[in-house]
């Protein structure tokens, strides 16, 4: 056998293992990376939770603890709304609607302008209804995306909870401002 053929051969099998060490660090710092995320995520969520069952144990039937998030354009923040069934049984529902637009300069946007703006999918959250006894509460996740185009300006949006079809409790305000 050839000593350029053994030497090669010696090579490619170094490059191979170095590749495969190198992948495996790099899956590893990944992995921890990621790790790291889902549970700074998770301790948001938990604190949103307290705040959320906090103020729903002060007798506030409807609750939103971090109602005003600065949210860049093209990224979304997750609002949490509680609800407390301070009466009988009933079938409760949740309804989010962009309302209103103030840009920067404090001027108005026309109603066609939110029109416009709502033709994106700005919300995302459960639109059934579902059932809470005497004195239960629910968290209810609501997702705010704003789109890469909207303009600058704090976006607000009217939160109604209806029980057994009804208005329970005042309008909440969500509101997203978008630098």
């Amino acid at each position: 056998m050839n000593r350029g053929t053994i030497q090669l051969s010696f090579n490619f099998i170094v490059t191979i293992i170095l590749a495969v060490t190198l992948l495996g660090l790099g899956i590893l710092i990944l992995r921890q990376l990621v790790g790291g995320a889902e549970e700074i995520k998770l301790e948001l969520d938990q604190q949103t939770e307290q705040h959320l069952a906090a103020l729903l144990e002060q007798g506030q039937q409807i609750a939103i603890p971090f109602s005003t998030q600065t949210v860049a354009r093209g990224r979304s923040h997750l609002f949490g709304v509680g609800v407390l069934n301070s009466g009988g049984e009933g079938l409760f529902e949740v309804s989010v609607e962009l309302a209103k637009g103030v840009r920067e300069d404090d001027t108005e946007m026309t109603p066609q302008q939110l029109a416009q703006l709502q033709q994106f999918a700005w919300l995302r959250y459960e639109r059934n209804a579902f059932p809470l006894g005497h004195s239960e509460r629910r968290s209810v996740p609501v997702l705010v995306s704003v789109p890469k185009n909207a303009p600058s300006g704090t976006y607000i949006f009217n939160v109604r909870v209806l029980s057994n079809g009804q208005p329970y409790d005042t309008v909440k305000k969500i509101y997203a401002v978008v630098p």
